[in-house]
């Protein structure tokens, strides 16, 4: 499963971002700029930062960057506390849930 409790204290969850000038820029707000090194905590206000439960749930739904002209999209790879949730639903079957931060473990160019 790719959203496994890792040590039964953090599970995975995803998110696709775009890149400007060397950083990524959040979907939701493009005035949040965002680290992207391997291993950097994200945080974003409000709810947080909004996750997937599979990368290709995330791809489907937030994934735009299918012409060349279109600005690079990245699959991020996020190591989250389930305890911190803010929004969503684990129980739901694709669910969708926010967290105030959570890390970087893997980014993946989508084009």
């Amino acid at each position: 499963m790719n959203w496994y409790k890792k040590a039964q204290q953090t599970m995975l969850g995803y998110k696709v971002m775009r890149e400007e000038n060397g950083s990524f820029i959040s979907g939701a707000n493009s005035r949040i700029s965002l680290s992207m090194e391997i291993g950097a905590t994200h945080s974003m206000p409000g709810q947080g930062i909004f996750l997937g439960r599979t990368p290709e749930y995330v791809m489907e739904y937030y994934f735009f960057g299918e012409s060349p002209e279109d600005p690079k999209e990245y699959l991020v790879t996020y190591e989250f506390d389930p305890s911190q949730i803010t929004s969503g639903n684990l129980e739901d079957t694709e669910w969708e849930i926010s967290v105030p931060s959570a890390k970087v473990l893997d980014i993946k160019i989508l084009n």
